[in-house]
């Protein structure tokens, strides 16, 4: 038998020679990409098929599954669709209870008139007041109804609102203690006016 023996630079690979400013490298010191990915607070490296994923990163890489290009266009056109006719609803209420008040307003106008030259908020006083009363099977709110009459009284004295052409009976009576007066001369209104006065 015949052994053949390499010649020595065969035996082991060719190293290249270090320069002298070049640290030498280890690589069992080096950090692994699935090492930074754990938190550094451990002492230990936590292998990702060792530990327990945490709860937000688990669920954030759920999220990130699960909204694929796809999922988010269709995520896009349910909020938008559900935007849409939340609008539309609450619109159609709003528009609702706009109408059942002036169905409201307009039956209590038919039980009890009041005049056309008054104000809305005068008329809407006079008939909320009017409505309260309630003389037959029913419990009536009598504090309810002299604020509604004292609302509407307010607006029929004052000058600025409906009480134009009004003047009160004895002059100088709001100058004592801040007193309104108490009777007005309301012989320029109307038939109307004054029947609803």
């Amino acid at each position: 038998m015949v052994l053949i023996s390499r010649p020595p630079s065969l035996l082991r690979p060719l190293r290249l020679k270090r320069l002298p400013n070049q640290s030498s490298l280890r690589l069992f010191t080096q950090n692994h990409p699935l090492l930074l990915i754990t938190r550094t607070s451990s002492p230990r490296p936590q292998l990702p098929y060792l530990s327990q994923p945490s709860r937000n990163a688990f669920a954030s890489r759920q999220t990130a599954r699960f909204l694929t290009t796809e999922n988010k266009n269709y995520v896009k056109e349910q909020v938008w669709l559900a935007a849409k006719w939340s609008a539309i609803g609450w619109s159609f209420f709003f528009l609702g209870v706009v109408a059942l008040y002036g169905i409201n307003q307009e039956v209590l106008e038919r039980k009890t008139p009041s005049p056309d030259e008054w104000s809305f908020f005068s008329r809407n006083h006079f008939r909320c007041a009017n409505a309260a009363v309630k003389p037959d099977h029913e419990y009536t709110d009598w504090a309810q109804v002299a604020t509604e009459f004292r609302r509407c009284l307010e607006r029929l004295e004052n000058p600025d609102i409906d009480g134009k052409g009004t003047s009160p009976l004895v002059p100088g009576m709001d100058d004592i203690r801040g007193i309104n007066p108490s009777a007005f001369d309301i012989s320029e209104k109307s038939y109307a006016w004054k029947e609803g006065y």
